[in-house]
């Protein structure tokens, strides 16, 4: 069922399945592109965003946003997702799921932190079998590498722990004392097995 509302004015549209809905989809757009180009960029849909006011306080500036409650029981909960198919044997240097490109912020611009990828967890309510940042997981054939690092401009440190996991401790490895250290398990199989990193005394 279709619904009509206004926002400041501004006409938009809403979507409500019924109860008895069969599987589907509350909007769909279809897009066809047989253009033939030699260069540039082409965007199904594109949203021009321009922060241009000061925001005093604590705020966020969000140009696109999906508010997604759940309150009904179902097998998998995604915010977004993303389905990439191909027809035909096409030629593709680089194919990737979500691409986030951040240009120069300038010299003169402020930046306390700044990261391609922003990942927040609440795990107040722990999940019964586990919990983790982000899963990685190959539906068919090996995937070379889980993180890959091709440009000249390398990474300073492949983590960073600003603050320290448990157990924390000293542990001696040779004749060397490692202070301050944390684990990383790796999961062989059913067992498990730990990589310690931490400060050489």
């Amino acid at each position: 069922m279709k619904r009509i509302g206004f926002i400041d004015g501004r006409r938009i549209a809403g979507w409500s399945f019924p109860a008895t809905a069969t599987p589907g989809n509350g909007q769909v757009i279809t897009i066809n592109d047989p253009s033939i180009i030699a260069g540039g960029t082409i965007t199904g849909r594109r949203i021009v965003y321009n922060a241009t006011g000061d925001k005093t306080g604590a705020p966020t500036v969000t140009p696109d946003t999906v508010d997604f409650n759940i309150s009904g029981n179902c097998e998998a909960a995604y915010g977004r997702s993303t389905y990439i198919g191909m027809s035909g044997d096409p030629t593709i240097t680089y194919l990737a799921g979500h691409f986030i490109y951040m240009d120069d912020i300038g010299a003169a611009a402020t930046i306390a932190y700044m990261c391609a990828l922003h990942l927040g967890v609440n795990v107040t309510n722990a999940p019964t079998t586990g919990s983790t940042f982000m899963r990685a997981y190959s539906h068919g054939g090996a995937v070379q590498s889980f993180a890959w690092f091709p440009s000249a401009n390398g990474i300073t440190n492949l983590f960073h722990f600003e603050q320290h996991v448990a157990p924390i401790g000293v542990q001696t490895a040779g004749a060397a004392a490692i202070t301050n250290w944390c684990p990383i398990a790796v999961r062989l199989g059913a067992g498990t097995r730990y990589m310690i990193m931490g400060d050489i005394a």
